[in-house]
């Protein structure tokens, strides 16, 4: 590595955060590239209805958020994907996305009852002779944006939202696939790489939760 290289590195250690993962405590989560076409070339009918100028009009339609840039040989463009907090929220409730909930949460929420719904209190006694596991620990539903559910969801990253990576990106491609009229894309990612619309597509690492995961792995492998 040379001096030119480390100085590169400083330079972008050192560059202020984006303010959409200050508030919201992650960022792009997936990637769409592109070729750049020259002129002359000759291009299929669907690359002309698909070109990347419509995709990108199709992702800003449906609320996603975009950054693109050149490969250092300015043949690929490389266009970056995520999606709000809020956008998220409504896409998993569309589509009923199945979240674990906070197990103090849900115990608390169990043991209040929902008195306006005739739901009585539900108290049940952890009994570890029977199993390690305790009675609100592992459950999952359907996501929903009541505002009274929002605490019962467990929590993930700095932020504490209800998503994680591989969460984040299961709903983006749901936008990306999902019809117009469900305020989706309409885009089959597996026909645009196909026809050669885009030249591939991969998901993004999130850094906070890769750094969670290889401690897991490390205090695993000094067993």
């Amino acid at each position: 590595m040379g001096k030119s290289d480390i100085q590169d590195i400083k330079l972008q250690v050192n560059e202020p955060k984006d303010p959409f993962e200050v508030k919201h405590g992650y960022n792009y989560d997936y990637v769409f590239v592109f070729k750049v076409h020259d002129e002359t070339e000759e291009l299929t009918q669907i690359q002309k209805d698909l070109s990347m100028r419509t995709v990108l009009q199709r992702l800003a339609n449906a609320g996603l958020e975009t950054k693109m840039y050149y490969s250092t040989s300015r043949d690929l463009v490389f266009c970056k994907i995520r999606a709000s907090l809020e956008r998220l929220c409504k896409e998993a409730d569309r589509i009923d996305l199945k979240l674990e909930f906070d197990a103090d949460e849900l115990k608390r929420v169990a043991e209040a009852g929902y008195p306006d719904r005739g739901i009585a209190p539900i108290r049940i006694k952890d009994d570890p002779t029977l199993t390690h596991r305790k009675a609100f620990d592992n459950i999952f539903a359907k996501y929903d944006m009541e505002p009274r559910l929002q605490p019962v969801y467990k929590k993930y990253g700095h932020k504490k939202i209800p998503f994680r990576g591989v969460d984040r990106i299961k709903l983006i491609l749901s936008i990306v696939g999902s019809s117009t009229t469900d305020g989706g894309c309409h885009l089959n990612v597996t026909t645009l790489t196909i026809k050669k619309c885009l030249v591939t597509a991969y998901a993004l690492h999130d850094e906070e939760e890769q750094a969670s995961l290889t401690k897991k792995w490390i205090n695993w492998a000094s067993l």
